[in-house]
């Protein structure tokens, strides 16, 4: 995906940004979803993304979401929220302030429980820049719906998580796609660092009696499906190993370390940045963070 930059702004052009014809495609393989989720990740290790979820940094509410993941049994188990964090109490529309507060501190997540298993660490990586970010697998899914509107293997991730990979939100019709690699159970979450991969993925199969997304629609465009696409015929992408300093940055690669947003702005390109994990990433969560006078609105600067 060939990423347009407008002055005082890290986004792209919705036409532009296609990385499908650069991996290995997520319908390679892909044999269909039935039931409530897929059970089976991908051989190839390549998914079409969406964005779901409640974070914290940038701060992001979706709202057809009751962000109560099932996983956050397992953050919270894991130190990456307070401990005694449930579902309990969770409908399928709302949670409850602990979930919810929950989802947002661990902030870089994905669906995916069902094919990896709760709480497995996941490195994302856009085929055609090398930006990684390691997220956490803090729910099942995605429904089988939306790998039908795909037609190939789907993961929905976190508004963060795709802000640093592609600058704005991702939908079905824009065909976002990104490597997935599994990681050990400590690795960084937040923008790659070069963590190990982790051995063998086996699939995992959801937890019985937690609440789930029910099939809900998740992401910037859900009422879009794309239909009569047809799987691509570029040769097929082992799924990557490590691969040490991918952290976004700007266009020209390096790590740019970071204690506060005020380190990070104007990026190195012209574009807006800001502070998250130590590294400066693409976007905002706060006004005046690209140069002239530009304004916040979903983690872009405009």
């Amino acid at each position: 995906m060939a990423i347009v930059v407008t002055v005082g702004c890290a986004s792209a052009s919705p036409s532009s940004i296609s990385s499908e014809s650069s991996a290995a495609s997520p319908q390679t393989g892909w044999t269909g979803c039935s039931g409530e989720f897929d059970t089976n990740a991908n051989p190839t290790g390549v998914y079409f993304v969406t964005d779901f979820g409640c974070s914290s940094s940038p701060s992001f509410t979706d709202t057809s979401d009751n962000c109560c993941p099932s996983g956050v049994v397992q953050a919270s188990a894991t130190g990456l929220c307070p401990t005694g964090v449930t579902t309990e109490g969770c409908t399928s529309s709302v949670g409850t302030s602990s979930a919810i507060a929950c989802e947002r501190e661990v902030n870089w997540f994905s669906t995916g429980g069902s094919a990896f298993g709760l709480g497995t660490r996941l490195r994302l990586t856009r085929p055609d820049t090398g930006v990684s970010v390691v997220v956490f697998v803090i729910d099942n899914g995605p429904a089988c719906f939306r790998e039908q509107q795909f037609g190939g293997y789907a993961l929905d991730i976190s508004y963060p998580a795709i802000m640093a990979l592609y600058g704005q939100e991702e939908g079905v019709s824009d065909r976002a796609v990104v490597e997935v690699t599994v990681l050990a159970s400590n690795a960084p979450l937040g923008p790659d660092t070069g963590s190990a991969p982790a051995g063998p993925v086996i699939a995992a199969v959801p937890e019985a009696g937690a609440p789930r997304d029910g099939g809900r629609t998740h992401g910037a465009d859900a009422a879009q499906v794309d239909a009569g696409l047809e799987e691509t015929t570029s040769p097929m992408l082992p799924v990557i190993g490590d691969d040490a300093g991918n952290a976004d940055t700007g266009n020209d690669g390096d790590v740019v370390p970071c204690a506060d947003d005020g380190d990070c702005n104007p990026g190195p390109d012209g574009s807006g940045q800001f502070c998250s994990g130590g590294t400066c990433v693409a976007g905002c969560d706060a006004d005046g963070e690209g140069p002239g006078d530009t304004s916040c609105v979903s983690g872009t600067c405009q």
